[in-house]
Formats: C-alpha cells, sequence, structure tokens
C-alpha cells in the first residue's frame, strides 16, 4: 500500500466514527445548553414564554417579509424606473409617493428583525435550543 493508498483507507474507517464523534458533540452541547437554560432561566414556565416569544418575533418578521415583497411587487406594477429616473420623470413628491410603500414596509421589517434580534440575545443558550428545536 502506497501512503496515498492508506490514507484513503484509513479515511474511509474512520467516517463512522467522526460520524459517531459528532453526534455525541451534539448532543453534550445541547445538554450544556439545557444546563445553562436552568441556571440563568430556572422557571420552566419562564422559559416556555421566552421561546413563544421568539415564535412570536419569528412570526412578525416573516409577516414583514411579505408585506415587502408585496410593496415591492404594487411598486413595480406603477414602475420599473429607478427611483432617480421616477424623480427626474415626475418630480421628487410623486417618486417619494410611489416608493413610501416600500420605504414603509422596509423600516417595519428592519424594526421586526432588531426585535427578534433583541429577544434571541435575552439568553443565548435559550436560542441555541430554540433553533436545534427548529431546524
Amino acid at each position: 500500500m502506497t501512503d496515498k493508498a492508506t490514507l484513503s483507507a484509513l479515511t474511509e474507517l474512520l467516517k463512522p466514527l467522526a460520524k459517531s464523534l459528532s453526534s455525541i458533540d451534539h448532543s453534550l452541547s445541547l445538554l450544556a445548553d439545557l444546563e445553562l437554560a436552568k441556571e440563568f432561566v430556572p422557571d420552566a414556565a419562564k422559559r416556555l414564554e421566552h421561546y413563544a416569544a421568539i415564535d412570536s418575533a419569528v412570526a412578525a418578521d416573516a409577516a414583514a417579509y411579505e408585506n415587502l415583497k408585496r410593496a415591492q411587487e404594487a411598486r413595480n406594477a406603477i414602475s420599473s424606473l429607478s427611483f432617480s429616473d421616477l424623480v427626474k420623470l415626475k418630480g421628487q413628491e410623486e417618486a417619494d409617493k410611489i416608493t413610501a410603500p416600500i420605504t414603509d414596509a422596509l423600516n417595519a421589517r428592519k424594526d421586526a428583525i432588531k426585535n427578534e434580534q433583541d429577544i434571541r440575545g435575552q439568553f443565548p443558550a435559550l436560542d441555541r435550543i430554540y433553533r436545534r428545536q427548529h431546524s
């Protein structure tokens, strides 16, 4: 056997072990996060409230994203011109009026994302558990 063949054979032999170790690592990481969650938020009901708050924030972000898409589609139905071309063609006031729904939807989405990040950032261990449950 050449060195290359030996390495290849050894790699194949170790694949199942690497997979098992990865699974063990994932399980230990989850157990550590569960213990951290109990340490920082001892009340199980409070942890469930936090998960529900994350659910609400995720749903609000999804709704804000859909609203933004609808605003973009509605704007494109009016005109596919760039904002600067709209200003040249119709004037600043009319261009602002045409693009206002997108600006409003974009700001709402930005607020929704910030809210979700703030909620998730309150308890990082709970967020990791939540992400594992929803992946």
